[in-house]
């Protein structure tokens, strides 16, 4: 869970880097579909296949699904 909790923050910060609050808001849907689609055509650049364990493609993935879910993103 910590190493999903970490992705979140990273993400948060590369999409909202200019926020100065001390609460992080909501990601913009549309920004954080871009972001996903990048990076899942960066998985399919490099032909990356779903391991056995955690990597850091399945917590990052599981971070973006949170955000979709936590701030009700569908």
């Amino acid at each position: 869970m910590a190493a999903v909790d970490q992705h979140v923050a990273e993400i948060r910060e590369r999409l909202d880097a200019g926020h100065p609050g001390l609460i992080p808001r909501a990601p913009h849907r549309e920004v954080l579909a871009d972001y996903a689609l990048g990076f899942l055509d960066a998985l399919e650049e490099i032909d990356w296949r779903e391991p056995v364990g955690h990597d850091y493609a399945v917590c990052r993935l599981t971070a973006i699904s949170w955000l979709v879910t936590r701030h009700d993103l569908v």
